[in-house]
């Protein structure tokens, strides 16, 4: 196999970010920015109607400033997460979908493992992103292939406002530590981001085995190191450029389940991620292309077992913007070259994929009714695809209140292993496909110094052709077996206030869903009308936030239900609530800015699991301190 190869030009952009002759800064604060959580319109939304994009800010859990985004999204509310415990691979699903349903985007552009494909969401580092957003629904017409159930957007900038150097620490339970620099630098036309981390943990924490013993988990040492360079460039004409390079690489040693003693299973993952984006105005149209190239090698090593792969992808795209009469068109083209490589493939296998897209947008009623639509075609290796159109909607009812719906057709190609494995592989796959239909009220309402966000949505999704992988006489196989409905209710609320140099947050959701197989290909398939396996029927957070100048409190309830683990729902994981606490306190002294933050995890130390024989940790403590380097030593108190 060939192993991961370096890119010289990218080394000497990273070394050369720390000898930019001009610095920009921002002035600091010594009060504490508390982080908030609200349904914003991004450049995606901006263009679609009918759907909700939920952006968190990262800056609100500096307790997982140095850890993974599976990390992240662990704090939050609105995704399923599945692993087996820090330094785990983890994998996101929403309303029901499964891992391989929720596209990943960084920047706006795809990003997956096309032989899993899906994206594991512990090897990309949160360090690396400055924003954080989930859609929750499909929008396949736009995003294409796996945005069947959500998607989640990871951005980042460059140089800009902020400090022009921001070092972090971490020191946490199971011998975790970490540290990450941040150089900002430029001004005005151009500017730039340089950073580096490092992350490793024992992850050595207590597991009770079957028997009653209880042990430190073996064989859970876990490494990642990675780094960042970012550049933006405006000029004149409205002549917008940026690019982006990361790259990490991450060793981790696998646990023994809790039926055995030891293990030597370990695994490394290097990925590389390079794009570039420009943008201008012509005329009365708006143009904007793309282009990305993705690297990954995944090693795996056992007892007898040497697996060795990697892949390469090619990410490409053009967008054309205007305005016809009252009416919004985008032209989009889409090109994507996927190329994976596998001892357990018998050649190297490509997937090339390029798609065009029409979408429409227009308002009615003094803007009171938005309607946007969007027509997908695309082809893969040559065969057109079933078209994917999408049609949505938002209806003002009232000054602060809002109605939002959507229809919309879904598909997912499966994924090279899919596909190529061998034994099992099955060429002959179909992609799963269906429909989607969605529908909710939003309420966004201030009151002086206070302002109440809420919704409550609906969804049903079909999905037909549902590949999963079942065991033959000899090997597993994967087969387009099942007809799925997913459906149920979301609700959201935020309550944010400010009085007396306090400021207060309250952050709630709840979801209700079931997923379940409608019918099957197989005579006496035991799983008809049940529950999908790992999916809770409910999910709920519930989040306190106070802030008083320099100090901050923050606490955290997280709710999910019985989890089944067979198909026929006999087996299931217990339902598990966690407790988590958050403490901040900042202060500057003149250009430099101190933040430390105290976070406890899974304070009640109570005893849960993600998948079966995998245990999760107790009460566990991370530390982190950060110090920021300002240009203007004025300060702002």
């Amino acid at each position: 196999m060939a192993k991961f190869v370096a890119v010289p030009v990218w080394v000497c952009c990273m070394l050369s970010g720390y000898f930019w002759p001009s610095v920009h800064a921002q002035t600091p604060r010594d009060t504490l920015r508390i982080g908030e959580v609200e349904i914003f319109a991004d450049r995606f939304d901006a263009g679609t109607a009918g759907v909700d994009v939920v952006r968190y800010n990262p800056a609100a859990a500096p307790g997982t400033a140095l850890q993974s985004v599976a990390d992240f999204l662990q704090m939050q509310g609105a995704a399923v997460l599945r692993g087996y415990g820090p330094g785990s691979s983890y994998s996101a699903s929403l309303q029901g979908g499964s891992a391989a349903q929720m596209q990943v985007l960084i920047n706006g552009i795809p990003f997956e493992n096309p032989s899993l494909a899906q994206a594991d969401l512990s090897l990309l580092p949160g360090f690396f992103f400055d924003d954080i957003a989930l859609l929750t629904g499909p929008s396949a017409a736009l995003l294409g292939n796996a945005s069947v159930a959500g998607t989640l957007f990871l951005d980042q900038r460059a140089g800009g406002e902020g400090p022009w150097l921001s070092q972090k620490m971490t020191a946490g339970s199971f011998g975790e530590v970490g540290s990450g620099t941040v150089l900002n630098y430029g001004s005005g036309r151009l500017s730039g981001k340089t950073g580096v981390y490092f992350r490793e943990a024992r992850n050595d924490f207590d597991r009770t085995l079957p028997d009653g013993t209880v042990e430190p988990q073996p064989n859970a040492y876990f490494r990642s190191r990675g780094l960042q360079q970012a550049v933006d460039y405006n000029g004149p004409g409205g002549t917008r450029a940026n690019a982006l390079i990361m790259y990490s690489e991450t060793d981790r040693r696998i646990p023994p389940i809790l039926s055995r003693r030891s293990s030597r299973a370990r695994q490394h993952d290097a990925n590389l991620r390079a794009q570039v984006h420009a943008a201008r105005s012509l005329g009365r149209f708006e143009l904007s292309t793309d282009l990305a190239f993705d690297r990954g090698v995944l090693d795996f090593f056992d007892r007898g077992v040497d697996d060795q792969s990697a892949f390469t992808t090619w990410h490409a795209q053009a967008e054309a913007k205007t305005e016809v009469g009252r009416t919004d068109v985008s032209l989009l083209a889409f090109y994507r070259r996927a190329t994976a490589a596998s001892d357990n493939y018998g050649d190297e296998n490509v997937r090339s994929s390029p798609a065009a897209v029409l979408r429409a947008q227009r308002s009615f009623f003094d803007g009171r009714t938005r309607i946007s639509t969007a027509l997908r075609g695309e082809w893969l290796n040559g065969r057109f695809l079933p078209p994917v159109p999408t049609v949505g909607i938002d209806q003002q009812l009232a000054e602060h209140w809002q109605v939002r719906g959507n229809v919309s057709r879904v598909y997912r190609l499966p994924g090279l292993n899919d596909l190529f494995w061998m034994p099992g592989g099955n060429p002959d796959l179909l992609p799963e496909s269906g429909w989607s239909q969605e529908l909710g009220m939003h309420c966004d309402r201030r009151f002086g110094e206070s302002r109440l966000q809420a919704s409550v949505s609906g969804f049903s999704r079909k999905v037909e052709n549902w590949i999963i992988w079942q065991p033959g006489p000899s090997f597993w196989r994967p087969e387009n077996l099942r007809s799925v409905w997913s459906r149920g209710v979301q609700l959201r609320a935020s309550w944010a206030h400010s009085a007396a140099g306090f400021r207060f947050t309250r952050r709630a959701e709840a979801d209700y869903v079931r997923s379940t197989n409608r019918d099957s290909q197989r005579g006496n398939d035991s799983s008809v009308g049940h529950q999908l396996i790992y999916v809770p029927m409910w999910s709920a957070m519930w989040e306190e936030r106070i802030a008083f100048r320099k100090w901050g409190l923050a606490a955290t309830v997280q709710y999910r239900s019985e989890r089944f683990t067979s198909a026929d729902n006999s087996r299931s994981l217990d339902p598990y609530a966690l407790v988590h606490l958050q403490a901040d306190y900042a202060f500057a002294v003149r250009a430099v800015e101190v933040r430390a933050n105290l976070t406890v995890r899974n304070l009640l130390d109570s005893e849960f699991t993600e998948v079966i024989n995998r245990p999760m940790p107790g009460r566990h403590f991370m530390i982190s301190l950060e110090v920021n380097l300002f240009k203007n030593p004025k300060l702002n108190i």
